[in-house]
């Protein structure tokens, strides 16, 4: 059935927004800051690498240009270079597809000059972003009642003069906001992002909050959802943390989430910017390579004793304590999660008059240099007859083990068939295991619902 969303003026985080937030982005922050001391000449590649996969996606997303993920990683590996572009698929000659990359690149490394000249945000450096993300598309498309598409030519830093709600994939109508009052309603989204940053808001729930407002008003004729990303990019690159990545691949979940946001859920989003920085952290951990200084650069016995501990690391004879830490808090989640599934099987025995169990595997290896794999955790409760199970487990994140690992869930219909029930639950040594044991209860709980309606659904299809 179709569904109509009726335009409405933004509104302000609500009273309770620290109750969106928790410790996860500030552990990342610090994991990511200690990887990079590790290893700077990686760290370049890497972020040189992803500040092109922004420039990429943020326009793949909104099918300016199309493509598979291989070719994205190969423009990421060699440059954006119009020869490795395809021509199949794409509307656009190469060399102006590259254009538009480079001029959203350029609009990204903006964004890190920006925070370092500590400007505020303000409806001038939002017309700029529009203008340089938008400055090599000379139209846009527009698609009137009778369905019938033109090109119209599209006017750079300057606000709508029409209407341009949109049609969903329901076949319902998206409002946004009336042209007449745009200006008033950027001004109120510039106030209350001025007050919410004196206020200490914090960054993944005022990303969140920022993006949204911004695509509600919709104030340009093409172009908002490149420049929400930047926005969202700007509060998070502020707070030292990864630019708001959105994958193709990631493109209705993240649309989903915005579609919850319409509806007064934040936390959809703002989950969605925790992911995609976990995401990141456990790829940037993969290229990280532990190595001490030369030695003729060493003057004095202190950097010599921190040069020789990087050696000892890199050589597998040493695994840094924090490191160790991380093994550790993720066997206390290993453990409280097998209490919370034994005390499931017994309520479901109880409530359901047949027997259902749990059983434990642990693969620890805490002797394996820091480079190895390690999977060392795994829980599981099914029924006798083995199936349909719900599986918990953790490993390391990534071939190489720097501190960082995952929990996931799963629901196993049958040995070929199984599901994920929630997103990776990411472990660091960076939070105090109480902490992490908290938000764990919380995602264990989700997860464990969220098998148990698969399993009613099943037994209703």
């Amino acid at each position: 059935m179709a569904s109509d969303y009726k335009w409405k003026p933004i509104e302000d985080l609500p009273a309770d927004w620290p109750s969106l937030t928790d410790s996860e982005l500030s552990a990342i922050r610090q994991v990511y800051a200690d990887l990079k001391a590790l290893d700077p000449a990686a760290t370049a590649v890497w972020e040189e690498q992803s500040r092109r996969e922004w420039a990429i996606e943020t326009g793949r997303i909104e099918d300016v240009y199309r493509w598979d993920r291989g070719t994205t990683e190969t423009l990421m590996a060699k440059g954006i270079f119009a020869d490795l572009i395809p021509r199949k698929g794409n509307d656009l000659e190469p060399e102006q597809i590259a254009a538009i990359i480079q001029n959203q690149r350029e609009v990204l490394d903006g964004l890190f000059d920006f925070v370092k000249g500590e400007r505020q945000l303000s409806k001038s450096y939002i017309h700029e972003l529009h203008q340089a993300l938008l400055k090599n598309i000379p139209t846009y498309k527009v698609t009137d009642e009778k369905g019938i598409v033109t090109d119209q030519a599209l006017e750079k830093g300057v606000y709508k003069k029409w209407p341009n709600s949109v049609r969903t994939t329901d076949g319902g109508r998206h409002e946004y906001c009336p042209p007449e009052h745009v200006e008033s309603e950027m001004d109120r989204l510039i106030e209350w992002h001025r007050r919410h940053m004196m206020e200490g808001v914090a960054p993944e729930v005022e990303g969140a909050w920022l993006h949204h407002r911004f695509t509600q008003i919709h104030p340009y004729p093409d172009g908002n959802g490149r420049v929400a990303r930047a926005l969202a990019s700007l509060v998070l690159i502020k707070e030292r943390l990864f630019p708001l990545v959105v994958r193709t691949e990631k493109r209705l979940e993240y649309w989903d989430a915005l579609r919850a946001v319409d509806l007064g859920d934040l936390s959809r989003l703002i989950e969605f910017i925790r992911q995609q920085h976990g995401q990141a952290l456990v790829e940037f951990s993969q290229v990280v390579e532990p190595k001490g200084p030369d030695a003729d650069q060493v003057t004095s016995v202190d950097a010599a004793i921190k040069a020789l501990r990087l050696d000892l690391i890199s050589r597998g004879q040493l695994e840094p304590r924090d490191w160790s830490k991380a093994i550790s808090n993720s066997a206390a989640l290993h453990r409280y999660c097998c209490g919370r599934l034994n005390t499931l099987g017994s309520q479901l025995t109880e409530a359901l008059g047949q027997h259902f169990s749990t059983t434990e595997e642990r693969i620890i290896v805490p002797d394996r240099a820091p480079s190895d794999r390690v999977n060392y955790t795994a829980g599981f409760l099914f029924a006798d007859a083995g199936f349909p199970k719900i599986l918990f487990f953790a490993a390391t994140a990534g071939e190489k083990y720097r501190g960082v690992a995952t929990y996931l869930a799963t629901y196993c219909k049958s040995a070929s068939d199984f599901t994920a029930i929630a997103q990776p639950f990411l472990v660091t040594y960076a939070e105090s295991q109480d902490v992490q044991i908290d938000r764990f209860s919380k995602w264990v709980e989700s997860a464990i619902l969220n098998g148990l309606q698969r399993w009613r659904a099943s037994l209703k299809a």
